[in-house]
């Protein structure tokens, strides 16, 4: 009797093992898949409705076949990928967005509000978008809505990367994001 208990306990092991193995594949292989890693000690965001998230995503990084269509603003490749991987981070990126002048438009005291950069890893097939806020930028009154407009804007770079004059970051306009963060599946925590 002790022969076959061991065996059915080996038998339910190994399919739970193959069980595992399968879904952990299904899962890294996920259709556009998106995500949001806080690495920041000013701000975390969670994605509170995956599929909310997905479909916000999607309206400027277009979703065919399973395969999200990125390009890199700097290099100009494109490359199929299977996830967008949102990073904010507290080291600086290449890409600066600044307030501009002062109000007395005498000096330039241009202040960094963030900064911002990507990363195409093809063998991984995920774009990844580093976004890099200061303090100042994530204090401000209108931040639910900065926030909304920069990952649509970003999100929009991986679309038009070889397109500036259709960049959303060049053409938006703050007030056309006039929605909470719940109206795209994510919330958000002020660290300081």
């Amino acid at each position: 009797m002790s022969k076959g208990l061991a065996f059915i306990a080996f038998f339910l092991t190994l399919v739970l093992v193959i069980l595992s193995i399968i879904y952990l594949f299904l899962k890294a292989n996920a259709p556009c898949s998106v995500s949001i890693i806080s690495n920041s000690k000013l701000l975390r965001v969670k994605i509170e409705d995956r599929q909310k998230f997905k479909e916000f995503v999607s309206k400027y990084v277009t979703c065919q076949e399973g395969y999200f269509l990125a390009g890199d603003p700097v290099t100009k490749e494109a490359s199929k990928v299977r996830r967008v991987k949102y990073i904010i981070t507290d080291e600086e990126q290449i890409f600066k967005v600044t307030t501009g002048k002062s109000r007395d438009n005498l000096r330039d005291v241009a202040k960094l509000l963030y900064s911002y950069g990507f990363e195409l890893n093809t063998k991984s097939r995920e774009a990844l978008i580093y976004f890099n806020p200061t303090a100042e930028f994530i204090g401000s009154p209108q931040f639910t809505n900065q926030l909304i407009f920069t990952l649509a804007a970003l999100s929009d770079y991986l679309n038009n990367y070889n397109n500036p004059d259709k960049l959303l970051l060049r053409i938006g306009k703050l007030e056309d994001f006039n929605f909470d963060t719940e109206k795209i599946g994510v919330s958000y925590e002020k660290l300081f």
